[in-house]
C-alpha cells in the first residue's frame, strides 16, 4: 500500500515540530507557508508558498497530500471547504470543528450549550462607550475584553477594570475589532488558584487519550511555564480527572481529531472552569518532547492516520520553560542550546527575535521531586543567563 503523504498548513514552530515528527515516522511532509522565512520549511520534504486566505494555495497543497494538519485555527475555513470537496480522500480536516472553535465567542456559546462550567460573559451591543461603562454593573471586580477571532499569546485581550485613564485604550481595543468585523465580548474575571491545561489526542478511529493535566503559568497572556503532572504537585486527583473528562467530552461533541488542548481555571472551591480551547497541538504539551515516550506531535499524526495510540509513558515530574524574545531586542539572537541530564532545549530557528516572541523551549524531567527541583532551578538559571547575554 502506498504510504500516505502528510501536509501542514502553517510554517511556524508548531509546523516545524509536526514536520520533524512526520519525517521521523518515515512519511513525506509538505508545508504550506505564507513566507519563505518560516522555520518549518527547512524541516519538510517539500513546501509551497501561498496565502492562507486563497483557494489556490490550498489546491496546491491538497494535490500533494493525503493527510492535512493545521498549525493554527485561523485559516480561511470557507476557502478550505470549497477545496476539500475536490479532494474527498484527504483526512484530518475536521473543518466544522475548526470553524466552530476558531471563534472564541462560539466556544463560549458551545460550552454553555453543553453545560460545561466556564466564566460568565456578555456580548457587546449598542454604543461601545456605554457598554464599557455598564459592564461594571455586571462584573464589579473587572472583566477581560476579548476579540472573538484573531487573538493569541495575549493579543486580542484587554483587562478592563474601569479606570478612567484607560477608557480611550479600551475604546480603541473595541474599535479595532469592529473595524475588522470581529465580535467583542466581556468575560468575568475568575478568582483562581492555578491555571491548568489538558492536552488530549482523539483518533479518527474513536480512540482517545490524554496527557497528564499540567499547571501553567502565564505572563501578559503568554505561557511562561508548564509543570506537572499536576496531581504530583498537589492538585486533587478528582480535579485532574474532571478536567480530562471535560476535554474528552469537548472533543467528542465538537468532532475534533488529532491533538487539542483545553485550558482551565482551578478555583479555591475546587472547581475547574474551561477558559479556552485550542484545536491543535499546543504549547502546554511541549513537555512531551523529551519527557514522554510519545510526543504530542507524533500523537497528532497517529490520530489522523487512524493508527493505535500507545501509552504516553511520561516521567514522574516534568516541566517546560518558554524562551521568549528579550524585551529590548528585535533581530537575531544567540540560540539557546543547553542540554544536560534531565534538560533538553528546542530552538525554533526563527530569523528574528521580538519582545515576547516564542523562540524556543526547555523541557525538564526527573523521577523525584528533589531531583526535579534541582533541574528546574538549573534550567531557569540558564534561561535567565540567555536573556541577560542576549540583551547586552
Amino acid at each position: 500500500m502506498k504510504k500516505k503523504r502528510l501536509g501542514i498548513i502553517g510554517g511556524g514552530q508548531l509546523a516545524m515540530m509536526l514536520a520533524d515528527a512526520g519525517r521521523s515516522m518515515k512519511y513525506s511532509v509538505t508545508v504550506l507557508s505564507e513566507t519563505e522565512k518560516e522555520p518549518a520549511i527547512s524541516h519538510a520534504d517539500n513546501f509551497a508558498i501561498g496565502r492562507f486566505s486563497e483557494e489556490s494555495s490550498f489546491l496546491n497543497l491538497f494535490s500533494k497530500c493525503d493527510v492535512i494538519a493545521f498549525e493554527s485555527e485561523f485559516s480561511n475555513t470557507a476557502a478550505l471547504k470549497k477545496v476539500a470537496d475536490k479532494f474527498p480522500h484527504i483526512v484530518g480536516l475536521h473543518l466544522s470543528a475548526l470553524d466552530h472553535l476558531a471563534d472564541k465567542l462560539r466556544q463560549k456559546q458551545f460550552l454553555v450549550e453543553l453545560g460545561i462550567p466556564t466564566a460568565a460573559y456578555s456580548v457587546m451591543s449598542g454604543n461601545p462607550g456605554t457598554w464599557l461603562r455598564d459592564l461594571k454593573n455586571h462584573y464589579p471586580q473587572g472583566c477581560m475584553l476579548k476579540w472573538a477571532k484573531g487573538g493569541y499569546d495575549g493579543k486580542g485581550n484587554f483587562l478592563w477594570r474601569y479606570q478612567p485613564d484607560l477608557q480611550d485604550k479600551a475604546l480603541d481595543f473595541v474599535s479595532r475589532a469592529l473595524d475588522k468585523n470581529i465580535s467583542i465580548y466581556a468575560e468575568e474575571l475568575v478568582v483562581f488558584e492555578k491555571e491548568l491545561a489538558v492536552v488530549t489526542a482523539r483518533s479518527v478511529s474513536g480512540e482517545s487519550l490524554s496527557y497528564p493535566t499540567m499547571i501553567t503559568v502565564q505572563g501578559d497572556g503568554i505561557c511562561l511555564e508548564a509543570l506537572g503532572p499536576a496531581v504530583s504537585l498537589g492538585l486533587p486527583s478528582k480535579c485532574a480527572d474532571r478536567a480530562e473528562a471535560i476535554a474528552k467530552e469537548i472533543g467528542n461533541k465538537v468532532g475534533l481529531y488529532g491533538v487539542f488542548a483545553v485550558e482551565f481555571f482551578y478555583t479555591p472551591s475546587g472547581d475547574v472552569l474551561v477558559n479556552e480551547i485550542a484545536p491543535r497541538v499546543h504549547n502546554s504539551g511541549h513537555f512531551s518532547l523529551g519527557a514522554a515516550e510519545v510526543s504530542q506531535f507524533t500523537a497528532h499524526w497517529l490520530c489522523l492516520l487512524g493508527e493505535p495510540l500507545p501509552p504516553w509513558g511520561c516521567k514522574s515530574y516534568v516541566g517546560m520553560l518558554n524562551a521568549l524574545g528579550p524585551a529590548n531586542i528585535q533581530g537575531e539572537v544567540t540560540p539557546l542550546l543547553y542540554n544536560s541530564a534531565g534538560i533538553v532545549s528546542y530552538w525554533y530557528e526563527k530569523r528574528e527575535s521580538r519582545p515576547g516572541r516564542k523562540m524556543g523551549h526547555m523541557v525538564i524531567f526527573a523521577n523525584s521531586q528533589t531531583e526535579f527541583d534541582l533541574k528546574w532551578a538549573e534550567a531557569r538559571s540558564v534561561l535567565k543567563e540567555w536573556h541577560t547575554s542576549s540583551s547586552s
